[in-house]
């Protein structure tokens, strides 16, 4: 699931008509794909073992619940835990800025500008077109490209 924040900085970009609506759902669904799930990352963290997740994804097929919940219950997992696979999951989880710039639906220039706009007074804003939905050239910065394979700074430096 996507994050408050990125919520409201894809809702931003469609209200400024800088991104479709189509546009944001694929990035979405990009994100979600490329994430480790909560077991992925249980298991690389030496948390669980392959027959806990096993047991907690056979109880979670059942009941739809939450695998972390499943996994408190069972005593497989401390809440400590499930926090910090999901705070692993969160860091992990490609910006959906990146994915935007990668799918090409909007430069590198253009969405470093929408994070400052977004972000608040305290960062200069660049022209906006209201014509419609802006499409970019790829992670290009003055400095040359740009790898846009992590996250972003969210137009803080």
């Amino acid at each position: 699931m996507a994050t408050t924040s990125s919520m409201g900085f894809l809702m931003h970009l469609i209200e400024s008509r800088v991104i479709t609506v189509q546009q944001a759902d694929d990035a979405l669904e990009a994100q979600r794909k490329s994430r480790a799930t909560v077991g992925q990352i249980a298991l690389r963290l030496r948390i669980l073992s392959v027959k806990q997740i096993f047991e907690v994804m056979r109880i979670q097929l059942a009941t739809g619940a939450r695998f972390g919940e499943i996994a408190v219950e069972l005593g497989f997992m401390k809440h400590e835990d499930v926090g910090r696979v999901l705070a692993a999951q969160e860091a992990e989880t490609t910006d959906i800025g990146s994915i935007l710039v990668q799918m090409g639906a909007v430069s590198f220039e253009v969405m470093k500008a929408e994070r400052r706009l977004l972000d608040g007074p305290r960062s200069a804003g660049g022209p906006r077109s209201a014509s419609g939905p802006r499409s970019g050239s790829g992670p290009v910065s003055a400095d040359g490209p740009v790898s846009c394979d992590g996250p972003m700074s969210h137009g803080r430096t």
